[in-house]
Formats: structure tokens, sequence, C-alpha cells
């Protein structure tokens, strides 16, 4: 718009744009130069003498892990010296509770933006240009403030990542003869969205004692999702022994064989599994502990 009639546009903001890279997990997005793309580039302000020009920033939450129902407690953050490094940067921070975030346009080549925290998924951000006109003819300290333009930020995608997992359990679990002997086992992450997978395998020296006595069955349970039963033979050498999406499982038991009496070593070894779907597309990320 020129309102003034001297061909000059009184305000010009950033175009739309739609980005190709994809962030990760808890670490920055870098939003403010993207290849040819600057979202400082854009801006100009005819009356930059006496008015302050920010872009207004709104994300949204589009697809995600299922933690969170909206973008809240995202975060922003821009450089005050033009360096982008942790290290050297003078970075200004500020996170997203519902209330839209204006960032000053001289430092928008610098904007990062990082999900809220263990969150993957994707985001786009509304940007509207508002100026504040600090002229004579406002009081000191105070301005006229006017919003205008939209533009939309789109395909933030923001990659899971698996955290590290401990693993909890019974080192001495004991049953008698001909029974069934409940075992506890309790993987965690700081990730609430993550599943477990687990893998249980005899040790090497007990599955060769055990099949030295004649022993050929030894049979690890569980009840799945669906409340079906499980089973697993130890001893079969070609039998998958990792248990997938742990969390649901229940009444994890392993049964000796029939008459048997001694002492059973197990190997037990989890990993996280961090998945969000974007778009139909499935994100996974697997951290093997």
């Amino acid at each position: 718009i020129d309102t003034d009639g001297n061909t000059i546009a009184d305000l010009t903001m950033t175009p739309d744009h739609e980005y190709t890279t994809p962030g990760t997990e808890d670490e920055w997005f870098n939003l403010g130069t993207e290849n040819a793309f600057d979202l400082k580039a854009g801006w100009s302000n005819e009356d930059s003498a006496s008015e302050k020009t920010f872009a207004r920033l709104t994300p949204e939450l589009i697809d995600g892990d299922g933690d969170q129902v909206d973008a809240s407690g995202s975060t922003f953050r821009y450089s005050t010296n033009g360096d982008i490094t942790d290290a050297s940067g003078v970075w200004v921070s500020q996170t997203y509770t519902g209330t839209a975030i204006d960032i000053p346009d001289e430092y928008l080549d610098t904007l990062q933006f990082k999900a809220a925290l263990n969150f993957s998924g994707s985001f786009s951000i509304g940007v509207v240009a508002v100026t504040r006109d600090y002229d004579e003819d406002t009081p000191a300290g105070s301005y006229v403030e006017s919003v205008s333009g939209e533009a939309t930020l789109t395909n933030i995608v923001i990659r899971p990542v698996a955290d590290d997992v401990t693993t909890s359990l019974n080192a001495r679990a004991s049953g008698s003869e001909d029974e069934a002997i409940a075992l506890n086992i309790r993987p965690q992450s700081s990730d609430p969205s993550e599943t477990f997978n687990v893998k249980i395998e005899l040790t090497a020296a007990t599955a060769q004692t055990l099949l030295d006595e004649g022993v050929t069955e030894l049979n690890l349970s569980y009840l799945d999702s669906n409340n079906i039963l499980q089973t697993i033979n130890l001893l079969d050498a070609g039998a998958s022994k990792e248990i997938v999406d742990f969390k649901t499982v229940s009444d994890l038991k392993i049964t000796p064989p029939s008459d048997w009496s001694g002492k059973l070593n197990l190997n037990v070894t989890s990993s996280t599994v961090d998945t969000v779907v974007i778009d139909g597309n499935p994100y996974t990320d697997t951290n093997k502990g």
C-alpha cells in the first residue's frame, strides 16, 4: 500500500515460505535463513525513522506425537549481535504460551524455533507486520500500534530423537519347581511419548547348560496389548527374543522345564522408540540402550 502517493510502499514484509530442511527434537530450528530464503530480506518501512517494525508470530501445531495439543511451550530466539552460535550469540528468547510473540525485524535473519521439550511434530507459523509509531505526536514512552499484512511459514518439521533408556528389574526372581516365575522389568526414559522394545535372552552359559541337559524348551510368556497370550521359546535359536511395544505388555513370566530346578541367568536389553506421523508419513528414531 502507498498511502502518500510517492510510489514507495509504506510497508513490506516477508512472503510465504515452505521449509524443506527438517529439524530435530530438542534442538533449534533455523527459521531466519534457508538456502536462498532470508526471512529479514522482505521487510521495509517507509517511516522507519519514527516507527519500529516487528514480525508478530503465532505458531500452530499441525501434527504431533500426542503429548501436546497445541504449540504452547515452543520457544523463539534471535541474536542481537548476528552470531547464531550458542557460544557467541547474544540471544533473546521468548516462549509461546498462547499469546503471539513480537520479533524486531532487524533480527529476523537470526530467528530460531524450538518445539516444547521432548516434542516432535510439524508446525506452521503465522506472521503479521506490526509497526509502533513513536513520533512527536505521542507521549514519551508510548506508541501507536498498527497491524497489517499476512504470511505463513509452513512445513516446519521436527523429527523425533529417542532418549536414553534406563531399565529397572528384580535382579533375583525365584519360584518353586513346575511354577511360572514373574519377571518385573521396567524400562524408562525422560520422554513419556516414547515406547520400548525389550530383548530377553538366556546367557550363553545358561543356554548351553540346559541344552547339555537335554532341555529344548524354556518359555517366556506375556499378554500383549490385545490381552492375547504370547510365548517365546528362549532355547529356539531362530526365534526373536525381542518384545516390541513393551509398555503394553503385562503378566510377564518365565516357565522352567518340568521337574527342573536350578539357576537361570538372563540378559535384558532395552531400547527406546520415538515415533511421530506427519502428513501420513512416520518418522522414527531408536536408541538402543
